[in-house]
């Protein structure tokens, strides 16, 4: 998965939450900027501001081992 897909799933969460970008910063205490920028896939964001959003839009951050067989993404 790269900040694209995370990008859209972020975006998608928020409108369905009622939130403007404006608002999910505001609670999330980022700026507006940094969230236009994440839902477009842009930027390189610090783990703890991603984890704020994730966490504020009731998503939890799972990590598993992939399968030898698995590509590598870049």
């Amino acid at each position: 998965m790269d900040l694209k897909e995370i990008g859209n799933i972020i975006r998608k969460a928020r409108i369905e939450k009622g939130n403007t970008q404006a608002e999910m910063a505001c609670n999330v205490g980022v700026s507006e900027r940094w969230v236009r920028d994440i839902e477009k896939g842009k930027g390189n964001p610090l783990f703890l501001q991603l984890q704020g959003v994730l966490d504020y839009l009731d998503f939890k951050i799972h990590i598993t081992k992939k399968d030898k067989n698995e590509p590598t993404s870049n």
